[in-house]
């Protein structure tokens, strides 16, 4: 897989670029941690907050094409991006920034908070 590639990490020291070999370090880990704990869940329902707000990004199912994920926050929902594949599908929220593991039921509770504002 290119996304956590020998080659980029290489590029990043030849370069001298630290910090940003630290936070590819670190963003690799991550990466494949999720990929673990999707191991054994599977990909539907999962869901990721972006890395710098209160964003999150949940796949589901698509039916037009095999998934999507869609993109929501207090406000309601506000984008989705449609795949054939689960993993590219988790790869694009991934690098967008979409990191960080929630827990299934989150979209159920900022979904709750919708209709009072």
């Amino acid at each position: 897989m290119y996304l956590y590639s020998d080659e980029i990490r290489q590029n990043l020291l030849y370069f001298k670029l630290y910090d940003e070999l630290k936070d590819f370090d670190a963003d690799k880990e991550i990466y494949f941690s999720i990929l673990k704990e999707v191991e054994n869940k599977g990909f539907d329902g999962l869901t990721l907050k972006f890395k710098k707000s209160d964003q999150w990004a949940v796949i589901t199912p698509d039916p037009d094409y095999v998934c999507r994920y869609t993109c929501f926050d207090a406000r309601g929902f506000f984008c989705h991006s449609s795949y054939q594949s689960y993993l590219k599908a988790f790869n694009d929220a991934f690098q967008i920034g979409y990191k960080i593991l929630c827990s299934p039921d989150t979209l159920d509770r900022v979904a709750s908070n919708w209709n009072t504002r």
